[in-house]
């Protein structure tokens, strides 16, 4: 063992330096050691759980950093266990936290709450004067339609085309006034709320509708099917 004032050598049983006289302490570092190999210990460890299970990396991180203060006080220094546990805590509580950003997204998705996309009405007039069933073609004649569009006072829809139904939720949005005619922009969302049909709808009376969507337009009058 050596000074560690004047570098001299010291026998082990003195207490302290012949040459300066610096008084000699010494530190049983074996409890140190141990906390510091633990806590490389749960370093890797944490490490690998962060990739695979974060919420256990979670737990086992924390414990490494416990190991870790313990052996920075005993021996004075940090360990890469220290480094470790620290950066898979912060890994796993970042990936923890968009974790439950995502359920909540997915659950409010399935319940029909949209985050980005509102499907609620928009318009000036307290009451949808477009609930009903609608068959539309590219004529006033009834008899010939393409599709029929059947829209419900709480905002879904029942669209059917060629023998196929779609059906969801919809929205409209005050567009512009032409004439007498007052139009809105309709948009059709399926289950998973993504918008799936875009066009321009606008009523001339109770009976009839026209909708303009891309470069068609069509002529829609009032079914009697509910």
């Amino acid at each position: 063992m050596y000074c560690r004032k004047c570098g001299s050598k010291i026998e082990n049983n003195n207490n302290c330096c012949e040459n300066c006289g610096e008084k000699i302490i010494v530190v049983d570092s074996s409890k140190g050691l141990s906390d510091e190999n633990t806590s490389n210990i749960f370093g890797i460890v944490s490490i690998v759980l962060a990739f695979l299970s974060p919420l256990l990396s979670l737990i086992t991180s924390i414990i490494g950093l416990v190991f870790s203060k313990s052996a920075i006080r005993e021996l004075k220094r940090k360990s890469y266990g220290y480094f470790l546990n620290l950066f898979s805590l912060i890994y796993s509580i970042i990936i923890f936290i968009i974790s439950i950003v995502i359920v909540f997204i997915v659950l409010f998705s399935l319940l029909g709450v949209g985050f980005f996309v509102s499907n609620k009405v928009i318009t000036d007039d307290s009451s949808n004067t477009f609930i009903g069933t609608w068959n539309c073609g590219y004529n006033t004649n009834s008899s010939n339609y393409v599709f029929t569009m059947k829209l419900t006072e709480d905002e879904y829809y029942l669209y059917e085309f060629e023998g196929k139904n779609f059906s969801g939720t919809y929205s409209l949005i005050d567009n512009y006034s032409h004439s007498s005619t007052k139009w809105y922009e309709m948009k059709l969302y399926d289950d998973y709320n993504n918008v799936t049909r875009t066009f321009n709808i606008g009523k001339y009376n109770d009976e009839y509708i026209k909708i303009n969507e891309d470069n068609n337009e069509y002529y829609c009058s009032k079914s009697i099917r509910v």
